[in-house]
């Protein structure tokens, strides 16, 4: 065989082990040298210490999988990447799922599955379900700053703001409508992102202080307005690590047989669900300190 030849068959046999390999030195360079490093390592403290959201989080994303391949729906995963597509290619296929999945991180503590997917009947319970699973998510997290996590407390702060709730479930209607139709993908894949993320500060608003919609919506802004410099940083890194998340995602179906699906779901599952709530979590540190002079500030 040409010494030609057989070079890039061993660069493509190696191509998957330098694209994880990438997506741990990311992961690794946020900890360590990243502007923001001091809150990404306090979200992974905070994490390690509080793993509930994760698991719920990791539980939804099982459930939703296993879903989709009883009724056949339109899957929520990415496709499966050969490991041999050159690394352009994938770097953009994978652009346009992680700047969605970079959107999710601040509105999807729960992924629920597709009911009823093209109707407004299934659209509405999704938004409802995605709203009310990112307000406990916030509440549980406000409550852990002050005192020891206490699941039934932030449930009752999460009932309490039940007409934010609805308000924010209105907000995420028209994502989960969109993410079942095929026609005017510019809407479902560009214009949608960016308004989740204009969106993100307000459900951590509204766990803060106990206000309405509007209220939430005004301390959002005024976050927005404290804090954009820092945010553009921690998006200019983050995201490049959603794209490396992203390719090891299309990439694991191909390292396991059929027989294993189970063991890949739950490997796909643990690797998304702690990528997400970890860079909520560093997120919400951020706008909290940014907004506020001292963590007791404005309870």
């Amino acid at each position: 065989m040409p010494a030609d030849v057989t070079s890039t068959s061993a660069a493509g046999d190696l191509a998957p082990f330098l694209w994880i390999a990438g997506f741990a030195v990311c992961f690794a360079l946020h900890l360590v040298i990243h502007p923001l490093s001091r809150i990404f390592r306090d979200a992974l403290r905070w994490l390690g210490q509080n793993p509930a959201p994760l698991l719920w989080l990791m539980a939804s994303l099982m459930v939703t999988k296993v879903w989709v391949l009883r009724t056949g729906s339109p899957p929520f995963d990415a496709s499966l990447m050969p490991a041999t597509t050159p690394w352009p290619d994938a770097f953009v296929a994978c652009l346009t799922d992680a700047w969605r999945r970079f959107a999710l991180v601040f509105h999807q503590a729960i992924l629920p599955p597709p009911f009823w997917p093209g109707t407004w009947g299934g659209a509405a319970l999704q938004a409802l379900i995605s709203a009310t699973g990112q307000m406990w998510l916030a509440c549980y997290f406000i409550a852990s700053r002050a005192t020891a996590p206490d699941d039934p407390a932030a449930l009752r702060l999460t009932a309490a703001r039940w007409r934010t709730i609805l308000c924010l479930a209105v907000c995420h209607l028209p994502w989960w409508w969109f993410q079942a139709r095929t026609d005017l993908p510019v809407v479902r894949d560009a214009l949608l992102p960016e308004f989740f993320i204009f969106l993100a500060p307000l459900p951590l608003a509204a766990a803060a202080e106990k206000v309405d919609f509007l209220a939430a919506g005004s301390m959002a802004l005024d976050w927005w307005r404290k804090c954009w410099g820092p945010f553009l940083v921690f998006t200019l890194t983050a995201f490049p690590l959603l794209v490396l998340l992203e390719y090891c995602l299309r990439l694991l179906p191909g390292l396991f047989p059929v027989s294993q699906l189970l063991a890949r779901a739950l490997l796909e599952s643990v690797l998304a669900s702690a990528v997400h709530v970890w860079l909520f979590v560093s997120a919400a540190l951020l706008l909290l300190r940014s907004a506020y002079l001292t963590p007791t500030e404005h309870r």
